[in-house]
């Protein structure tokens, strides 16, 4: 054990007691503090057809056909003026944050001219509560309400207020995560088709749905005893309270005694702690109360902290893929390759090629010339990608590594049929975030290249049957169905040719546009969900849960105050009437005070301690 120097004894007894009153005040008068940040934060959702829905499934094929994509992608804006990120034990926090979101711009640049509204309907979210907190979730209703789609316009969804007042029940970290997010939309198509498509979608994070979050004073931390430490001295005098032997005890875990430190202390003080955790302080000339604040930590609780996350992501194989063994021009893929971030994987082969060449972009299905696609598509025939092959061409990229990444695979329940694979990162890529698997080359019969090809001429042609943006110059065949606008054309055309008003041009492009161009345009999705069906749906990859790194436990501290009460004051010339600012007098002192500049007592962000300042 080691040696104590010997203790101060107390003095002025009467002063002591006033002080200790008034400090047992303030502690129960403060017993946490709290530091508020405002909150903004951005999250993705992507919303899909909601349980599998039959009508919603068939909408969004038709939206994949005309914008190129079969979900809907919105991005949740998550702001709060003031969310503490400390607070302290049995603390009410109002966990209140405005959602809004904004539809994916791609999806209105796309619908724009084309779809005259997308209205959003019986929006239900939810934001979950987890870690001391007395309240799990918060469900919110959002205002029916619909979007105008306009190029280069955002959509935007007012979600309002989701939220409200919780309590903290115990120590540890309190994060707010988006949970459940579900509405119904309708998607109104204008002339020539007339139609709405209604939609029942469910939607899902695309990432971390972490908000932020409120960490919460541990009551296992170290304990000082008292809170507030009072000594009286005279000016000059030095002050020792042997912090450790006396004043901390550890806490449900062990104590870190290299950890104590002073916080915060009087404006000039000499305040210091040894190594033994011996404070010492030169009690200042002016008479009044310092105040200096003191921190130590105990070992932090590991179940504190927040386990990280492992990234896993899908590689979804197309539902219109040849059966096994099929060969000849049924919509199969051959071969691809993946990639993670820039990197690139070698190629993934579904199918056997024996002798054959490798495929390569110049070589599969060059325009004009015949490509090795014919060969592949004579001479093999489809099989699944081997999961291995999978695992192993992942594993094979400087960023992965082997060992780092667990491929297993997707069966739909009912037909056990393979759907496709998960992959969960593990090992020395485990609870990070993973750069996206996304899909690099692809060789497929028939050939992506050719339906490219087909789309760029397709859009090329009813882009010009759309005309240049004019507007057109309204006409008597307004509303007309095609037999009225038919029967007006003809009359007026042989009234002119005995004297009566001839067609003008805008009345004969109205009714060449709706006896010719609406149909081709109203034509034109059928026309593009058919050739699709003849080539293989690519492979779809998606990030279903981020990766996070775990958040490390809290530190498990704990301060106090030790407090100098000045009761004289040696060699001070006094000026009657006089009181320096920012000083309490002592109880020993009279109605004439010292003349000094003024010592300012200190300040804290002390979590559970209040003090004298």
């Amino acid at each position: 054990m080691r040696d104590r120097a010997p203790r101060h004894p107390y003095r002025a007894g009467a002063a002591i007691v006033a002080t200790a009153v008034l400090a047992l005040g303030l502690v129960l008068g403060n017993t946490a503090s709290t530091s508020a940040v405002p909150v903004d934060s951005s999250i993705r959702v992507s919303c899909g057809a909601r349980g599998g829905d039959p009508a919603t499934l068939s909408a969004l094929d038709l939206a994949a056909a005309l914008v190129g994509s079969n979900k809907l992608a919105l991005d949740l804006d998550i702001t709060a003026a003031d969310i503490p990120d400390t607070a302290g034990l049995g603390q009410q926090i109002d966990a209140s944050f405005n959602w809004r979101a904004a539809l994916d711009q791609a999806l209105i640049d796309g619908a724009a001219g084309l779809v005259s509204s997308i209205s959003v309907t019986n929006l239900t979210g939810t934001m979950l509560v987890t870690g001391p907190s007395s309240v799990p979730s918060f469900p919110s209703t959002a205002p029916n309400t619909s979007v105008t789609p306009v190029k280069g316009q955002p959509g935007l969804v007012d979600l309002g207020v989701v939220g409200g007042p919780i309590t903290t029940t115990g120590g540890g970290i309190i994060t707010y995560r988006v949970g459940a997010l579900q509405f119904d939309s309708a998607l109104t198509v204008g002339a020539p088709l007339n139609q709405s498509f209604d939609l029942k979608l469910s939607c899902s994070v695309q990432g971390s749905n972490l908000i932020t979050t409120t960490t919460v004073r541990d009551p296992d931390a170290p304990i000082f005893t008292p809170e507030v430490i009072q000594r009286s001295a005279e000016a000059g005098e030095s002050v020792e309270v042997d912090l450790l032997g006396d004043v901390i005890t550890p806490g449900k875990t062990p104590l870190l005694p290299e950890t104590l430190r002073i916080v915060d202390g009087p404006a000039g003080s000499d305040a210091t702690i040894d190594e033994e955790g011996v404070f010492r302080l030169t009690a200042p000339a002016a008479a009044g109360t310092y105040a200096t604040t003191v921190e130590v930590c105990g070992t932090p609780k590991p179940e504190s902290g927040i386990p990280g996350v492992d990234e896993v992501q899908t590689m979804l194989l197309g539902a219109n893929w040849a059966g096994f063994g099929s060969g000849g021009l049924t919509p199969r893929p051959v071969a691809f390759t993946l990639k993670v971030g820039e990197e690139e994987t070698r190629l993934i082969w579904a199918t056997d090629k024996g002798l054959l060449a490798d495929p390569t972009p110049q070589n599969w299905a060059p325009p004009g010339a015949a490509g090795l696609v014919g060969q592949y598509a004579l001479l093999t025939s489809y099989r699944a990608p081997r999961l291995t092959d999978v695992r192993a061409a992942l594993e094979a990229l400087p960023s992965v590594g082997a060992g780092n990444v667990d491929v297993t695979e997707l069966r739909d329940p009912a037909t056990n049929k393979l759907t496709g694979y998960r992959a969960t990162y593990i090992g020395a890529r485990a609870a990070q975030d993973v750069p996206a698997i996304s899909l690099g080359q692809w060789y497929s019969v028939p050939p992506q290249e050719v339906l490219d090809r087909i789309g760029a001429a397709i859009t090329e042609v009813t882009g010009s049957l759309g005309g240049d943006g004019t507007p057109a110059v309204p006409t008597a065949l307004d509303g007309m169905t095609i037999p009225q606008a038919d029967k007006y054309i003809g009359d007026k055309l042989l009234a002119s040719i005995i004297g009566g008003p001839k067609v003008t041009d805008a009345e004969w492009q109205a009714w060449v546009k709706l006896r010719l161009l609406d149909p081709l345009i109203a034509a034109a999705p059928a026309i593009i969900a058919f050739i699709n069906s003849l080539f293989p749906v690519k492979l779809a990859t998606e990030t279903v849960v981020e990766g996070e790194a775990a958040t490390p436990p809290p530190p498990l501290c704990a301060q106090g105050i030790v407090e100098v009460t000045v009761t004289e004051v040696a060699d001070a010339t006094t000026v009657p009437g006089s009181t320096p600012p920012g000083v309490t007098l002592g109880p020993a002192t009279s109605q004439v005070a010292p003349q000094v500049a003024p010592q300012v007592a200190g300040t804290t962000q002390a979590r559970g301690i209040g003090f004298v300042g």
